[in-house]
């Protein structure tokens, strides 16, 4: 059955206005297309955003086949899954693209964005508000993420793009596959819990703990297992996807762009060197996914993920910059700016600030500091024999909570100028000079400066997992590369780097007890 009648008629978009306030044309983007088609959609109809992002997905699924060519032409096919913000021409080419939406891509949208709903029913209660929050963002993405993979390469989920016939079947009548694709569904969602879990289990209370391991083991009784597919990678699956990703970054010389012209112009938040970097983290992220799923990385599917990823961190970075640029003219985002400047040289610190970055950093790295027993583990021998905490944690925990209140929501400093000990060491040195500290763990200044940012190195090492590094937000994280330098050779540099804090880390809380 057709999502609307109306959606089906010969340049139906034409005269519609668009997000940006302009009217759509008879020449259009894909993207432009799927914006205008989820807004003339019928209800009910999924959350917008999830139902305009599993279209898409679909859409550009249902471009790759051999069938759905052989039913438009290979422009249409083509438009469908290639060049999604390229205008171009032609009403009954689009005509051709909207009838495979209609006919296929609204309905498979439709349902694999609707697992969100049954998702949220499984949602762990009664934790705390930091807690509850930070784990539903899992709710939406890793869900759909499952249920489109099911819904493609499982029979029990209808297999939906492996011919007509199967198109043809599932949306005459879902309802016999969509127990199995809620079901993979959840267990993508209860797999991010376990990851979560894991991650947590040493800084959260027993009894929060204990409610999301509850969760888990109901979803798993009812559901199955959790999926963890979303496992960190091996070495040699990490190795595999970089040689595939480079065999294309070689052939069109894009590894060798080190163009440090700004994405937008009047702003240095980002360049074109990021955005290729950028490009390149989700791309080989997921040809890992994908090559752990045991999906064939054939050359057109490394283009199609580099492209696509490519298109995405462009989008992605210039809204950052324009969301940081609105953010730092109004009158109220000037006025929290000048307080945290006042609040971060009042501890005499610059860590350069970009304004996208995960507060959640803070948080997780002031909570290892806090719940550590650093006083009776120090290397030097006897410990320190007062009332009090010694005054290196002292000063850790006023550092990290100084910067946590002195970001604005969704902000954190770049790890690179958090592992980098020249400014803190001066820092660390003048509040030392300061305080004249008589509660101090380590015999000397010098030392005890040491153990400051050993801690400091160590806390925010132990908050980042490797897969942050390697994940969507890894350009945050990552920073610049220098020049000459391979992105792949940055990350693997910034790993190594945190994997030496975290040795530290647990040589002051573990090892020396």
């Amino acid at each position: 059955m057709l999502p609307n009648s109306e959606l089906t008629t010969s340049g139906w978009w034409i005269g519609r206005e668009l997000g940006d306030g302009r009217r759509a044309e008879a020449s259009l983007t894909r993207n432009e297309l799927i914006e205008l088609w989820v807004k003339a959609s019928p209800s009910p109809k999924p959350n917008v955003k999830h139902f305009a992002e599993d279209l898409a997905k679909w859409t550009s699924e249902l471009g790759t086949r051999a069938w759905v060519e052989e039913l438009t032409v290979p422009e249409a096919a083509r438009r469908m899954r290639q060049g999604t913000n390229q205008t171009a021409i032609g009403v009954e080419i689009w005509d051709m693209v909207c009838g495979i939406a209609a006919a296929y891509g609204d309905p498979f949208a439709r349902c694999s964005a609707d697992v969100v709903q049954n998702v949220r029913k499984e949602r762990p209660r009664n934790l705390p508000r930091a807690m509850a929050s930070a784990i539903r963002k899992y709710e939406d993405g890793p869900p759909r993420t499952a249920a489109r993979n099911a819904m493609i390469g499982s029979e029990a989920c209808g297999a939906v793009v492996s011919s007509r016939g199967h198109a043809d079947r599932f949306v005459a009548d879902a309802e016999p596959f969509k127990n199995a694709i809620v079901a993979s569904a959840v267990r993508a969602y209860s797999g991010r819990l376990v990851d979560y879990l894991d991650r947590i289990a040493d800084v959260s209370e027993q009894e929060d703990l204990e409610i999301l391991s509850a969760a888990i083991e109901r979803m798993t009784d009812e559901y199955g297992e959790p999926d963890i597919a979303d496992r960190l990678p091996t070495v040699e699956e990490i190795e595999f996807a970089d040689a595939r990703l480079h065999w294309y970054l070689d052939q069109t010389g894009i590894a060798a762009t080190d163009s440090e012209i700004p994405l937008v112009q009047g702003s240095n938040l980002y360049t074109t060197s990021d955005v290729v970097g950028e490009g390149w983290r989700r791309a080989r992220r997921n040809l890992v996914r994908l090559h752990i799923d045991e999906v064939e990385l054939t050359d057109d599917l490394v283009v199609r993920v580099y492209k696509s990823n490519l298109n995405r961190a462009t989008q992605d970075l210039q809204r950052k910059v324009f969301k940081s640029a609105r953010q730092s003219t109004s009158p109220e985002a000037q006025q929290e700016s000048d307080h945290a400047s006042s609040s971060v040289h009042s501890i005499g610190v610059s860590l350069g600030y970009r304004g996208v970055l995960m507060r959640l950093l803070f948080d997780r790295a002031h909570a290892y500091v806090s719940k550590s027993l650093i006083e009776s583990n120090h290397p030097w021998g006897g410990a320190f024999d007062g009332p009090w905490p010694c005054w290196e944690r002292e000063i850790v925990l006023d550092i990290l909570a100084s910067d946590a209140q002195a970001l604005s929501d969704g902000s954190v400093s770049e790890i690179a100028e958090f592992v980098d000990r020249g400014a803190a060491r001066a820092m660390v040195r003048h509040l030392f000079d300061i305080h004249k500290p008589t509660n101090t763990l380590a015999p000397t200044p010098d030392k005890s400066i040491t153990l400051v940012l050993q801690l400091l190195q160590g806390s925010l090492a132990m908050a980042i997992g490797d897969d942050d590094v390697i994940g969507s937000d890894g350009i945050e994280l990552v920073g610049h590369k220098a020049v000459g330098q391979t992105w792949a050779q940055k990350s693997a540099a910034v790993l190594q780097d945190l994997r030496k804090h975290r040795r530290g880390w647990t040589e002051l809380t573990e090892m020396n007890r």
